[in-house]
């Protein structure tokens, strides 16, 4: 790889591609909540207006909630991480793509969270976050010389498999929704369980592994 084609963590080049990414997600959270801000209460039955805007409020919480998981997970992770190459930088810009797009399904569950097609909608968009996410990590456990240490890539591939829990999980949930939209939006919360059970079977594996050695 010709010197040019890699971004190295100390170098500002670096530095400002990790900096350009907690913008994106810094707005998208911000941008989560418009549609609160926006609306319009009538001076009487305050209370009753409030209560009905329940909905909204929850799923403003959930996409905060994910979105925030995303950033929590790619903030973690670049730790292991020394440089970018230019495909690695083009997968982190597609998958901050996918995360500056969350307020807008956001809006719609929001809006419209009682059809099957807005439920389809949300969860489709952040089954296509979490894959990306997933091929970055995927990406990242295949180039040593893009990790700062010898056991990065394990420590990246382990958490790669934990990732497809949740575009598992979202992109089991769109037939679902089209049958119960309620509950396809349920079985979100099987994500955890889900990620929980992966890396207990991936330790099991690695056990295994070392006891064959």
């Amino acid at each position: 790889m010709a010197p040019l084609d890699r971004w190295k963590h100390e170098a500002t080049a670096f530095d400002r591609v990790l900096f350009f990414s907690d913008a994106v997600f810094a707005i998208a959270v911000t941008l989560l909540v418009l549609p609160l801000a926006d609306v319009q209460l009538a001076p009487t039955h305050v209370g009753s207006q409030l209560v009905g805007l329940i909905p909204q409020m929850l799923t403003f919480a959930l996409s905060f909630i994910v979105t925030g998981l995303f950033w929590m997970s790619h903030h973690k992770w670049f730790q292991l991480v020394s440089a970018f190459d230019t495909r690695s930088l083009w997968v982190n810009m597609i998958f901050l793509l996918c995360v500056a797009f969350l307020p807008f399904p956001t809006s719609v569950l929001a809006q419209r969270g009682d059809t099957s097609a807005a439920t389809a909608f949300y969860a489709g968009a952040i089954a296509m976050t979490g894959v990306l996410a997933c091929t970055l990590w995927w990406y990242m456990s295949r180039h040593r010389e893009l990790l700062t240490s010898d056991g990065a890539p394990a420590l990246l591939h382990r958490h790669f498999l934990s990732s497809l829990a949740a575009p598992i999980v979202f992109a089991l949930s769109i037939p679902l929704s089209y049958g119960d939209a309620s509950l396809a939006k349920y079985s979100w919360i099987l994500t955890y369980p889900v990620s929980r059970l992966i890396q207990r079977a991936t330790r099991r594996e690695k056990a295994k592994a070392a006891g064959r050695n």
